[in-house]
């Protein structure tokens, strides 16, 4: 066989083309051109990575504390299966049973009252007393003193017609007196007057039954043996003593008559005056038992609303779950002894045995967050703890509008809708942490390394 090692130039050639440049450059300048066709003509995948969670799509149900008391007993606990009615908090009782018992005895004496005061005011309307017993509050007693006021104005009334009656017979007696006093200087006017006559005539005829006949004989006695001037003179002394006398009985007769003219009776008594009394008396009544009712019936509802707070407060010291499903604990509000009334301390979300649609919620740079939108597509890496780890794809489904603040500087939450197998189910937990990386577009290696070599 013929060897090529026995020509001449052999050793020529083989020390000439077998050197460190024919074994070296050559393949790696192939390699070089083949790295460049490839990155003309190979493209990679656009990703941006963060760190996401495994959230519900829904919260079933907020759970929030429902007592200030004391936590006696906590079985909140992260990742805890619950169905519906578990105790989730017991509160340490803190006199709420002895308060509703006091307010019920507080109750069921507003109640008496109340119907004590309802009794009192158809007892007024009435007009007889409804009451069977006298009542501890004192109602029946009122009514009594409302109807002693009310005899009281009848008696009134009684009385009146009585001192009416009395002083119209009085009235009556007098003018009576004045009157026959009036006729009686009316007849001595006309006896005075006859003996005037007489005196006049010196005839004593008509004087036989005359009281003032005595004047006349005193003036025959005086004028006895006088004649002429002299007896005209005893004449008219006679005759002025009489016109006086009827004189002053014409004025004392008028007297009389003038008073008995005066005297009238008083007005009569009409009873509708003491029935308008009567009845503003009841008026006022009822107006004030009604305002005592209405106040009385605001009470019992008070007392009522005070004893339904108390047995919800009785009942808040156990705090139960309202579904079924998994706890998710928010630890900050139940580490402590106290826990404000109304406060959040857990969120119960579906059971992850129902497969239910769960999302990935994670945060972006706002420096990153221009590539990013709905539908845009997204893996969710979860090896932490696993065996194999697992990948699973999905779509973003939100993306915050404006930027939250924190420490490391601005980012949007976003959240993506996953699709989980069932043995995916299997394995996950609501707050299962892991890598995901959203793929916002491909571009060529070569225009990557451009990129990646002339950005700013």
């Amino acid at each position: 066989m013929f060897d090529e090692k026995l020509l001449e130039s052999a050793e020529f050639y083989d020390r000439r083309y077998r050197n460190f440049a024919t074994l070296v450059i050559v393949p790696l300048f192939a390699l070089f051109i083949f790295l460049v066709i490839f990155s003309v003509f190979g493209k990679r995948e656009i990703t941006v990575k963060s760190v996401g969670r495994i959230v519900p799509r829904r919260v079933m149900s907020v759970v929030q504390s429902t007592s200030n008391n004391p936590i006696e007993l906590n079985n909140l606990k992260e990742n805890k299966r619950v169905n519906k009615g578990d105790i989730l908090i017991t509160y340490r009782d803190n006199d709420e049973k002895y308060s509703r018992n006091l307010l019920n005895s507080q109750l069921k004496i507003a109640n008496d009252r109340l119907d004590a005061l309802d009794t009192y005011r158809k007892s007024i309307e009435s007009g007889v007393s409804q009451f069977l017993q006298p009542d501890p509050f004192g109602y029946s007693d009122l009514f009594e003193n409302y109807l002693s006021q009310v005899n009281t104005l009848n008696d009134e009334y009684t009385q009146q017609v009585k001192d009416k009656a009395a002083s119209d017979n009085q009235i009556e007696t007098q003018k009576n007196a004045l009157n026959e006093a009036a006729e009686q200087n009316l007849i001595d006017i006309s006896q005075y007057e006859t003996v005037l006559n007489a005196v006049k005539l010196d005839d004593s005829s008509g004087l036989s039954e005359n009281k003032y006949a005595y004047i006349y004989d005193d003036y025959v006695a005086n004028s006895k043996g006088l004649t002429g001037y002299d007896k005209e003179k005893a004449k008219q002394n006679t005759s002025s003593i009489v016109h006086q006398a009827i004189n002053q009985l014409h004025e004392t007769a008028t007297n009389y008559q003038t008073q008995s003219r005066s005297l009238r009776k008083t007005a009569d008594i009409s009873v509708a005056t003491t029935k308008d009394k009567e009845e503003s008396l009841k008026t006022d009544q009822l107006s004030s038992a009604t305002t005592d009712y209405a106040d009385q019936k605001s009470t019992v509802d008070k007392i009522k609303a005070q004893i339904s707070s108390a047995e919800s407060d009785v009942e808040n010291n156990v705090l139960h779950a309202g579904q079924s499903g998994i706890l998710h604990v928010l630890s900050s509000n139940t580490r402590h002894t106290f826990v404000a009334k109304g406060s959040e301390v857990a969120e119960i979300y579906p059971n992850l045995s129902a497969n239910p649609e769960i999302d990935v919620e994670f945060m972006i740079p706002a420096d990153k967050i221009s590539g990013i939108k709905k539908r845009e597509r997204v893996r969710f890496r979860l090896s932490k703890s696993l065996s194999k780890p697992i990948i699973i794809s999905g779509n973003i489904r939100t993306v915050d509008t404006s930027a939250t603040s924190t420490k490391q500087g601005n980012y949007f939450k976003v959240v993506a809708s996953v699709n989980l197998s069932e043995d995916d189910y299997k394995q996950v937990k609501y707050g299962t942490e892991g890598t995901v990386t959203i793929i916002t577009g491909k571009k060529t290696w070569f225009s990557y390394v451009k990129d990646q070599m002339f950005k700013d």
